[in-house]
């Protein structure tokens, strides 16, 4: 009756970790006059070094992956595309002896004399090819071997990119970010980013016709997609239970101080706080056409909240919006849980929309809290076999998100599924997965 149960005596399913950093300027849009060591990845470089000691002891060995710049951004401000390799010859020395995977991160930022300030060149085809192919001549020149694992500035990528780098020897492409629709970079640029909402979640090799999808084993590139981990921003927020409701209660007479700030189909995002105890989670509930569909805790933590004054700033929410019918509009109201103290700009109404909803790449250096609730619901999920991580190395110059990665990664040490956990390469990785 069970024969098709899983055998007691099986192994645990081992979960491949990638953590892909990028190696980069401290700023993205550098100026060319001042061409300053790269201090974030000096500092990236000497954090990971302390930590990786203790990564091992809790989960096994761990291998990085680095993701260098190498384009023509980096040339004309620093002479050579190969500038950070010259800086820092003996880092990577260091990481091929510890077996990291060292890959390229090519951007597209052009010079604009008409601007005096780079420009995301997307809609160019050729200038794109131009970065691309420079990175990859200057890898080879530095490292004396091939390119095997890529991935382009901005998540950039369409098929005319897939041929270029299968065809330069790449093995592994980790660009694409699961969920995102199209939309511009916050600084110039000369086109949308991919429209990735339906992009595969598991790794894959792209039919030539279409590198979104998987082809037939005649139709399909050599090159591996593994796809950048992303999770619905709506899953980090579940209901309180009656349980966990009764510890978090707001109390009438308290002084409460919030702002329902956005609502839309994708979610509703808003911050509030007791200024009479400014450590203490407030909880909310919310409404939606005066009936009560949930309760949350606004424990989010939000810079700008800390540096407004506002608690220790732990004090966001954003949460699931009600599921609309076509033509639909509704009325949400947002109150402290308990009470009948209205946020500000409470309420506020939503219509049914074609928006997709709203993703959170699972970036090291993302709010603790709210890491570990996206970073449960991807372990938890049975179609997640691989987790790819990203991390920008001017991250540690802040500090809140400096302490993020490191809490973040305490927390990987110590989840309940360490044991199963393996911070690898992407070669590994999808050997793991295979094997």
């Amino acid at each position: 009756m069970l024969a098709s149960a899983m055998p007691l005596n099986t192994p645990p399913r081992r979960i491949p970790l990638i953590i892909c950093i990028d190696v980069e300027p401290d700023d993205r849009r550098i100026d060319p006059s001042v061409p300053r060591d790269w201090f974030g990845f000096e500092e990236t470089w000497n954090r990971l070094q302390q930590l990786r000691q203790s990564l091992a002891e809790a989960i096994g060995p761990v291998r990085f992956s680095w993701f260098l710049r190498m384009d023509p951004q980096v040339k004309e401000t620093y002479g050579s595309a190969d500038w950070v390799f010259t800086r820092y010859t003996e880092h990577f020395r260091d990481m091929d002896r510890l077996s990291d995977e060292i890959g390229l991160h090519p951007h597209a930022w052009r010079w604009s004399e008409s601007e005096q300030n780079w420009v995301s060149d997307f809609a160019d085809p050729q200038w794109v090819e131009h970065c691309i192919r420079m990175s990859f001549a200057s890898f080879e020149d530095c490292f004396k071997r091939s390119c095997r694992c890529f991935r382009f500035g901005d998540r950039w990528m369409n098929n005319r990119i897939m041929k270029l780098v299968d065809s330069l020897g790449a093995q592994f492409d980790l660009t694409i970010e699961p969920g995102y629709g199209p939309e511009r970079i916050p600084e110039s640029s000369t086109a949308e980013l991919p429209d990735y909402t339906m992009a595969p979640r598991s790794c894959y090799r792209p039919s030539r016709a279409n590198y979104l999808r998987p082809g037939n084993r005649f139709f399909r590139r050599n090159v591996w997609v593994i796809p950048v981990s992303t999770v619905a921003v709506n899953r980090a927020s579940t209901p309180l239970t009656v349980e966990s409701l009764d510890r978090h209660l707001s109390s009438v007479g308290e002084t409460y101080e919030g702002n329902f700030e956005h609502a839309e189909p994708g979610g509703l995002w808003g911050w509030v706080w007791n200024q009479e105890k400014p450590d203490e989670t407030v909880c909310i509930d919310v409404f939606e056409n005066a009936n009560h569909i949930g309760t949350y805790a606004a424990e989010f933590f939000r810079a700008d909240l800390l540096h407004a004054g506002k608690g220790s700033g732990a004090h966001g929410f954003r949460v699931p919006a009600p599921k609309l019918r076509t033509g639909e509009t509704q009325e949400i109201r947002i109150k402290c849980a308990g009470t009948e103290f209205e946020l500000g700009n409470s309420p506020r109404y939503i219509s049914d929309s074609s928006r997709p909803e709203d993703y959170v790449t699972m970036n090291l250096a993302c709010e603790a809290t709210l890491f570990r609730r996206l970073f449960d619901a991807l372990v938890g999920s049975n179609d997640e076999r691989m987790l790819t991580f990203v991390l920008r190395t001017d991250s540690v110059l802040a500090p809140s998100t400096a302490s993020s990665i490191e809490r973040n990664l305490a927390y990987i040490m110590s989840h309940p599924l360490s044991g199963q956990f393996e911070i690898t390469t992407p070669p590994e990785a999808l050997r793991i997965l295979r094997g």
